[in-house]
This record gives structure tokens, C-alpha cells and sequence, in this order.
């Protein structure tokens, strides 16, 4: 994944999707909605997921990151 996709992923699930979980149930709220609760669940549970998601990829990344740095820098001594 690109450095940009992953910062986008991570802009979206981190900042937009709670904002917009916010603002939906406020207005479905104010608007006297019946289901407000249940919409505002789905789209919390789908923060969720996603902001689960990106966490593992950057895990898998920084780790990733780290064994390709311990590999070079093991061939750097020995050369």
C-alpha cells in the first residue's frame, strides 16, 4: 500500500468517519428519526472495522520495516 493510501485510510477512519457518525446521529436525533440509534451503531461498528484494519496493516508495515533494516544492517557489518 501506498504512503498516500495509507494516509487517506487513516485520515478517513480516524477523523472523518467519527465525525460523520457524530453528525449523522445528531441530525437523525433532532429530526426525530426512530432508527437514529441504529444507523449511528452501524456506522460506529464500521469506524470501528476500519480504523482495526489500518492499525494491522501499519503493524504488519512497521514490522516489516524493521526486519528489512535489521537485514541491512547486519550485511552492513559484515561487508
Amino acid at each position: 500500500m501506498s504512503s498516500k493510501v495509507y494516509d487517506f485510510l487513516r485520515w478517513f477512519s480516524c477523523i472523518f468517519l467519527p465525525a460523520l457518525t457524530t453528525f449523522v446521529g445528531a441530525v437523525l436525533t433532532a429530526l426525530q428519526v426512530g432508527c437514529a440509534d441504529t444507523v449511528v451503531t452501524i456506522l460506529a461498528a464500521f469506524t470501528t472495522f476500519m480504523n482495526a484494519v489500518v492499525g494491522v496493516n501499519k503493524f504488519s508495515y512497521d514490522k516489516k520495516q524493521k526486519e528489512n533494516l535489521a537485514v541491512f544492517t547486519n550485511t552492513t557489518k559484515e561487508g
